[in-house]
């Protein structure tokens, strides 16, 4: 082979390997974009009591341990909050990292969080756990647990 031949095809696989990396990559980034997005979602349906936009996020098998001992599973998460006995008003991230098992997510952190619990005032910090499911196209969240720091 000539050198013109071997810098031409040196050039072509730099290329084609550059670009079919670049695609894998870009494909390995799109669930956990989604995954972030449908986070920032989640919390945004909280606040403003959402009940449809929680419907269509939470899978049918979501269990939430809450911080007060209570399990709630998808049908009583949507009904506790968002009726009045459970307000939330403020809720940030402080701290997310984003953990990508294939079809699964799992996204753990903490971050305040303040509102009306049965008419009393709360406010605090939660450090919480969330693990996000692929169904179809969508990602739900099937688990969530938090607890309150000190």
């Amino acid at each position: 082979m000539t050198s013109r031949r071997w810098a031409t095809a040196l050039v072509f696989g730099s290329v084609f390997f550059t670009t079919i990396g670049s695609m894998v990559m870009a494909a390995a980034a799109q669930p956990l974009a989604t995954v972030q997005a449908a986070e920032t979602e989640w919390y945004e349906a909280l606040m403003a009591a959402s009940g449809p936009r929680l419907e269509r996020m939470i899978s049918a098998d979501f269990a939430y341990q809450h911080p007060t001992g209570k399990t709630y599973n998808k049908a009583d998460f949507i009904r506790e909050f968002t009726s009045a006995n459970v307000t939330v008003s403020r809720i940030g991230s402080v701290e997310r990292q984003v953990r990508d098992f294939g079809e699964t997510v799992v996204v753990y952190g903490s971050n305040p969080i303040a509102g009306l619990l049965a008419g009393q005032p709360y406010a605090g910090t939660i450090r919480f756990v969330n693990i996000w499911r692929k169904a179809g196209d969508e990602w739900r969240i099937v688990h969530r647990n938090s607890q309150i720091l000190p």
